[in-house]
């Protein structure tokens, strides 16, 4: 079931603390803005399907909300799964009842990747208007991810770096003749793994 309830759950009191009270000014904002949800319950909602019938599912807000909560707190589905059980907080927020159960991992999930990429492009330009017309952001700058994350690259030092450019060099070096009119050198091997030194030969007549 999918329908938007029409009166909010009853949720835990407001408690005294900076991120609470900020989780509740951006609350007070997307309640200014119906048509975000809106937005969510035309994608969470599947073609062809009553919103009214089978079991009570989350809601339109309750996904809009437990995306924007995990796209600000950088959670994982398990992490967000246990932070709405354990918080009176991030629960208020997302409109989760004081006595319902919070949703598990899988649920989360579901209803959170059934959001088009259009449909949050059109979140965040509403949001970017409203702080502009509040002159809370200009909207001309953003924010780039530049989080290091382990690859398997090696680092590159010197001597891994000549290395490459021979590894890649060395398949056309066949192709040489066609161009320099002659048979290249052969590289040659000086005992340490190092193949460099017919290389510079080939380039030595341009």
């Amino acid at each position: 079931m999918r329908r938007v309830p029409q009166n909010r759950p009853l949720t835990t009191a407001l408690i005294d603390h900076r991120q609470a009270l900020e989780f509740e000014e951006i609350s007070c904002i997307l309640d200014t803005h119906p048509v975000l949800v809106q937005m969510v319950q035309a994608d969470i909602v599947q073609r062809g399907i009553d919103p009214g019938n089978g079991r009570p599912g989350m809601t339109a807000e309750q996904t809009l909300r437990c995306l924007l909560l995990k796209q600000t707190t950088g959670f994982s589905y398990e992490d967000l799964e246990f932070h709405l059980a354990d918080s009176a907080t991030y629960r208020r927020f997302c409109r989760i009842g004081a006595f319902d159960k919070s949703p598990k991992r899988s649920c989360l999930q579901k209803n959170i990747k059934r959001v088009r990429a259009e449909t949050a492009e059109q979140i965040n330009r509403v949001i970017i208007h409203f702080a502009q017309a509040e002159g809370i952001e200009t909207g001309r700058l953003t924010r780039v991810d530049c989080t290091v994350v382990e690859t398997d690259i090696h680092e590159p030092g010197d001597s891994w770096q000549l290395w490459d450019s021979v590894r890649v060099l060395r398949p056309s070096l066949s192709n040489a003749p066609l161009f320099f009119g002659k048979q290249p050198n052969p590289l040659v091997h000086d005992g340490r793994g190092s193949e460099v030194a017919g290389i510079p030969r080939y380039f030595h007549p341009l």
